[in-house]
């Protein structure tokens, strides 16, 4: 028999806006379908036959960072009920990890990346986009906070790659993609109610209407999501 195709909730915005934290909220909390989740980040390039220096120099919130050749398989893979093996990304070293780590699509996936709704292939296989939003100030302490914490940069180092290429990316290729979608959640302040009714949207659109428990999944780093803003209708 062949699987049924998920619902695909895609979860696009700026850095530190909050998209893993309420990814990772969606998945806990949607209880009459199964929960698939992938996220964007581990389809960079991998950078191994650059030299230390060679890959300090790349633009890594370019859309050309991205492999989106192997990421729209994976994702059209996935639409068709297939599971998938996901590539691992080492973010200190920018390169891929030995190994893969299985993605079940389950009867709801949940896509998550920064870049996600700047690739026409990838948005064809959506059918529902959420944009994150959160004030600018807000989105470079979290992104200060994590590339310490998690990746091992200086606060120097950090700072000169949200202004040299972080900033100018965000105005020229995702800022524009919040027009395209179908909802836009702030990324911070309360986030109780609006996160409740967007569960609900999704287990209303879901094609399971069986309580299930989520389905386990490499875990989400990010911020803090809150309240629904802006609802234009799933496409």
């Amino acid at each position: 028999m062949r699987p049924s195709a998920p619902l695909i909730v895609g979860i696009a915005g700026g850095t530190g806006a909050g998209k893993s934290t309420i990814a990772r909220h969606l998945a806990e909390t949607v209880r009459r379908a199964q929960v698939g989740c992938l996220d964007l980040d581990s389809y960079y390039h991998d950078l191994s036959p650059l030299s230390h220096e060679e890959r300090a120099l790349v633009n890594f919130d370019h859309p050309d960072a991205l492999d989106w050749s192997v990421f729209c398989q994976d994702l059209a893979r996935l639409k068709r009920g297939e599971s998938i093996a996901k590539p691992r990304y080492d973010f200190t070293t920018h390169t891929r990890m030995s190994g893969a780590a299985v993605v079940v699509p389950g009867e709801v996936l949940l896509v998550e990346g920064l870049m996600l709704f700047v690739n026409e292939r990838a948005r064809a296989l959506l059918d529902v986009e959420v944009y994150i939003e959160a004030p600018a100030d807000i989105r470079l302490l979290r992104r200060l906070e994590r590339d310490v914490r998690e990746r091992h940069r200086t606060v120097q180092g950090s700072m000169r790659q949200y202004t040299e290429f972080v900033r100018p990316m965000h105005e020229e290729f995702i800022a524009p993609t919040k027009g395209m979608a179908d909802l836009v959640v702030p990324g911070w302040g309360h986030q109780g109610t609006a996160l409740a009714a967007l569960t609900a949207l999704i287990e209303q659109m879901a094609p399971s209407t069986s309580v299930v428990s989520p389905m386990p999944e490499a875990p989400y780093q990010d911020a803090v999501g809150t309240h629904v803003d802006i609802m234009r209708g799933a496409s």
